[in-house]
Parts: C-alpha cells; structure tokens; sequence
C-alpha cells in the first residue's frame, strides 16, 4: 500500500513522525508537513486571531501553497491512502480535492474533536476516522463519518526505552508538563517536608501553588525537557506522577502514560473507567481516584521498592507487545483493508 502521512511537524511528542516511521517500515509511505516548524513564527503570530476568525487558516494556507502543493504530490503518487493525523485547519478543499484523486482518507485524531479548534464539517471527507477516546465514538457517528474506530495514543520504541539510572535526575517523585489549573491537584495534598520533587514544564512559576513552594522550594528544575532528557527523567525518578486531560473521557489514555512505561519508570496516575482494561491497577501502573489518594500512594510506594520493580517490568512487558507506534499502525492496515 502507498500512503501520504501528513501532520504537523514536531506536534506534541513527534506523533506525526512517529506514525510516519512506522508506515515505513510496512508500506511505502511519504510524508508532508502542512505545518513546519520555519513557519511557526508566522503561525504563533496569527494563532490568536486563528481561533477568532477561521480566515487565518485559509491565508496561512494560501501564503504557503499547501493546496497546491499537497495535491501536486498525491497526482505525482498516486496513493492508496492519505492518512491525517487531526488536521483540524486543514482548509475543506483540500480534503475535497484530495478525494478526487485518492482512494481512501483517514484521519487519527487524539484531542477532543468537538472543542473549539475543531471543524466537525471536514470530518464527512474521511472513510475512516480514528480517534483516541472511544467516548466520542457515537458523536463522531451522527456527523455522517461510517467508519469511526479507536485508536489510544502510541509511544516511539527508539526515543523511549529502559535504560541506565542517570544522577542528574534521581528524585523522589517527578512531573513533566505544563501548567494547568487541574494539574495542581497533584501537589496541593502533599505534606510530606521530606520528599524530593522535580517538576519540569513551563507556566508553574506562575501558578497560585504559594504553600507548596514554600515547602519545596527546589522543586521548580526548568521550563523544558527534551524528549531524550524526559526518558532519562522516567528511568532515574523512583515515582512519575502523570494526569490526563480532561478530554481524555473513558479510555483516552495520554502519550505520558506509555513514554513513561516504555522507559521503566514507575507511574501514579489518574484514572478513567476504561483505563484498567489497557493497564491493570497496582499490576501494571498505580492509578489514584481523588486526589487525596497521592500522599499515601507516594508514601507506601517509596517504601516497597521490589514491589515497584514488579509493576514496572509488568507494564514494561504489556507498552511494548500492544502500544508502540507499530501497533497501532499495523491495527490501521488491518482496518482499512477489512
């Protein structure tokens, strides 16, 4: 099969070129990038007034040509499959044009596709529409789209595996993210003066966290993290806490989740009715329901280390056999050629 990948270059956790690699290794597959990161200048400079007026896609489109450059590639191609990944600026045309000429047209979406960035009018053009929360299933279903399938976040293999223990990043408990208001209450229940906390991500200098700082005053490490340094983070930290977005409705899990896993990191995480069915409580991951569960957690965690060696080699097993990018690559081919 002959497949176009197209996304946006270097979006949360490289999912674009993640997905592209494992095509490749199945399929002859190319890739475009309809957003790169030499027009992001441009881009963060009108993605305000983006989300206020819907024009400024179609301007950002003309400017860069991405009509007609994506349709220029698929005429030279001839693929069998134009494989999105959201694309929710994506100008309508474009995915009109593309059908004229292609097979088939599939979209993985992994956010909620019914916020505010979202144009549920582009969704009619897919033959398949994959999307991260089987939750919004039914809602995507009564736009018209026939094959509706799910398909969770992945992790990449080659960024993200077990590894040596690296001195710079032995804490306690660590967490990689930005701030957000309903990240805080991973922190506000913590009294423990003795627990050695690294929190790396932009915006929490910021944040009303007053009392806690003030008891962990060296818990700020830095604004960013790259990936490579994040797996080291997961290895060295004797707990990662991880919180999913509140998009994320029965079975969303996040990429955290597995990057986490797939380095050998022991996680405390949030949890979702449909999260147990993809990684067992206290067998595979340690999932909290109130937030008020994270002191004690952390505390018995700290003590029984063996018992975090047995989960994490447990989840170790389970991240690797069923959600890597190849997994779910492989789930898409079988899918679409049903």
């Amino acid at each position: 099969m002959k497949i176009l990948v197209i996304g946006e270059k270097n979006w949360h956790g490289r999912w674009v070129e993640g997905t592209y690699e494992a095509f490749q290794k199945v399929a002859d597959a190319d890739i475009f990038f309809y957003k790169e990161e030499s027009r992001n200048v441009f881009f963060r400079g009108c993605n305000f007034l983006r989300r206020k007026i819907r024009v400024f896609d179609a301007l950002y489109s003309r400017i860069f040509n991405i009509r007609r450059k994506i349709i220029q590639l698929v005429k030279r191609n001839n693929y069998d499959m134009v494989f999105i990944l959201k694309g929710g600026d994506i100008q309508e045309e474009i995915l009109a044009d593309i059908k004229k000429h292609v097979p088939l047209l599939a979209n993985w979406w992994v956010d909620d596709p019914f916020n505010k960035d979202a144009n549920q009018n582009l969704y009619k053009y897919y033959d398949f529409f994959f999307i991260f929360d089987s939750y919004y299933i039914p809602k995507i279903q009564k736009l018209g789209v026939r094959h509706v399938h799910w398909l969770p976040c992945a992790f990449n293999p080659a960024s993200y595996f077990p590894g040596e223990v690296n001195p710079k990043y032995v804490t306690d408990l660590a967490f990689v993210a930005s701030y957000f208001p309903p990240r805080e209450e991973l922190f506000i229940h913590l009294k423990n003066e003795k627990l050695d906390i690294s929190i790396w991500g932009p915006g929490w200098e910021k944040s009303p966290l007053e009392k806690f700082f003030q008891m962990y005053p060296n818990s700020l490490k830095g604004i960013n993290l790259p990936n490579s340094e994040a797996a080291s983070l997961y290895r060295s930290a004797k707990i990662c806490l991880n919180l999913n977005h509140n998009h994320s409705k029965i079975d969303g899990i996040n990429q955290r989740m597995l990057e986490i896993i797939a380095c050998g990191g022991f996680q405390i995480c949030d949890f979702r009715d449909g999260f147990s069915s993809i990684f067992e409580d206290k067998k595979e991951i340690v999932y909290f329901r109130k937030p008020e569960e994270i002191p004690g957690l952390i505390d018995f965690y700290l003590k029984n280390e063996d018992l975090r060696k047995s989960i994490v080699q447990k989840g170790l097993k389970k991240v690797n056999e069923e959600h890597s990018f190849d997994a779910r690559v492989k789930e898409v081919l079988r899918i679409v050629s049903g």
